[in-house]
């Protein structure tokens, strides 16, 4: 069976949420003076410097619906989705955009037109230097975060954790992860080995010798010498014979 692939049009959505990026600002016209940004409160935003790229989604079967207020897409069958830092394979994939904003302005085409992306089965998410595996995934562009469910598990370097049972929310524009587990699904974390930190056998030690202190005077030497002198006069001494 042929794949079908589709080009979003809508796809600056993936490219820029999931890498951090920001909307370009509105330059001012020859009519408007330009005003210095006012600095917003918080932690300012990530911005990433890499290229924007196209998000394309291609799977066995595609569909997509439009009404006046929702868009709806779901591919089914080998999905492959690639986007900006992005690539996601899955078994299903559904997207739901708003066709509409709150004023009844068209939003198709927009970065916030897309408010939910569901991926099942098989998920595999690749992001730069880590990948995750789970169930379930979904991603939520307006809130800044994807959320795994179904026993997810975090690879990164050599760094893996896993939660069988618990969920994973990996956060936008920044390495950040949280696990939500319970008591009955703990989180595991398998890292590199540490080193011996423990009791090892070596030359070096603070015990103090065995021998006499240095704060008593060393008699070693006067015994020796007393010992030599009384040797000497035994030698001089007459020796007697058994008669006398």
């Amino acid at each position: 069976m042929k794949r079908i692939s589709l080009t979003l049009s809508i796809a600056i959505f993936a490219s820029s949420w999931l890498l951090g990026q920001d909307e370009p600002a509105t330059e001012p016209t020859e009519g408007t003076p330009s005003q210095p940004p006012v600095e917003q409160p918080g932690p300012k935003p990530f911005i990433s410097d890499k290229p924007l790229v196209q998000t394309e989604i291609e799977a066995e079967s595609l569909r997509a619906e439009i009404t006046e207020e929702k868009g709806y897409l779901i591919g089914v069958g080998s999905v492959r989705m690639v986007a900006t830092n992005l690539e996601i394979t899955c078994n299903q994939i559904e997207v739901f955009t708003d066709v509409k904003d709150k004023d009844g302005n068209d939003t198709i085409g927009d970065i916030s037109s897309i408010n939910q992306i569901i991926a099942t089965g098989n998920v595999r998410i690749v992001q730069d230097q880590r990948t995750a595996t789970a169930g379930l995934a979904e991603v939520y562009p307006n809130e800044d975060f994807i959320l795994l469910d179904k026993n997810p598990i975090l690879y990164q370097g050599a760094i893996t954790i896993d939660g069988t049972g618990a969920q994973l929310k990996i956060h936008r524009g920044n390495g950040r992860v949280e696990w939500i587990g319970d008591p009955n699904n703990k989180i595991h974390i398998s890292a590199p080995p540490l080193k011996d930190l423990g009791f090892e056998k070596d030359e070096e030690t603070i015990v103090p010798g065995t021998g006499p202190s240095s704060s008593e005077p060393d008699t070693s030497s006067d015994s020796e010498s007393n010992d030599s002198e009384k040797s000497a006069e035994d030698s001089k001494k007459p020796k007697r014979g058994k008669n006398n």
